[in-house]
């Protein structure tokens, strides 16, 4: 019918601007680019015995999450993740050293994976293609299972709203003025303020003052 039509052509319309737009803002961390790496396989057995102490198995209602230290910490939050009822081995990390440090580990225990991510996907564009769609956008589904990680879009030290906004304008305003490129991944987190309205307040910045 028209909606299914309609939802085809949005669909086309989200991939060419994916894969043909120039990623402005860069969301960068240090020297780390961030983006949402992904990677998906069908596996019908997974061992969880089968990792060493490097690595933190947990299980919650049916998902394993597999992490690694520091790869699995600010800024890469490289996770391994297995549906057992999917049979469905999901690999996530924000930063490309993560994924591939993550990769690299399933490969050498003998998983069927491949080095490289299926697909990444910037923050600024995950978050244009959000606001195309009217809905979030999520690049990690079983993230959800394991609530007690601290994501990047967070701290918990910090305190929401008009405050962490104004702690955000006070860290971003002088880079903005000296016109060199924010780290827009650290200051949300320090400011306590949701990533996406991090890319917000920079993208008004920048439509309005450097055309």
């Amino acid at each position: 019918g028209s909606d299914a039509v309609s939802d085809w052509a949005l669909l086309n319309a989200l991939l060419f601007m994916l894969f043909t737009t120039k990623e402005v803002p860069l969301i960068k961390n240090g020297e780390h680019v961030m983006r949402h790496h992904v990677g998906e396989y069908s596996v019908q057995n997974f061992d969880a015995e089968q990792f060493n102490e490097e690595f933190t198995v947990e299980w919650n209602k049916g998902v394993y999450r597999v992490t690694s230290g520091a790869w699995s910490n600010h800024p890469h939050f490289g996770a391994v993740y297995y549906a057992e009822r999917r049979r469905l081995l999901y690999l996530h990390a924000l930063t490309a050293e993560g994924y591939d440090r993550m990769s690299k580990s399933l490969i050498d225990l003998g998983l069927p994976v491949e080095p490289d991510a299926d697909y990444t996907v910037g923050l600024a564009m995950a978050h244009v293609m959000s606001l195309v769609l009217g809905r979030a956008i999520t690049f990690n589904p079983f993230e959800k299972w394991f609530p007690e990680t601290v994501s990047p879009n967070q701290n918990s030290e910090s305190s929401p709203g008009s405050e962490g906004v104004q702690r955000f304008m006070t860290l971003l305003l002088p880079v903005f003025n000296a016109a060199k490129e924010p780290d827009l991944v650290a200051m949300a987190a320090e400011s306590g303020i949701e990533l996406e309205t991090a890319m917000s307040i920079y993208t008004t910045l920048l439509e309005k003052y450097r055309k």
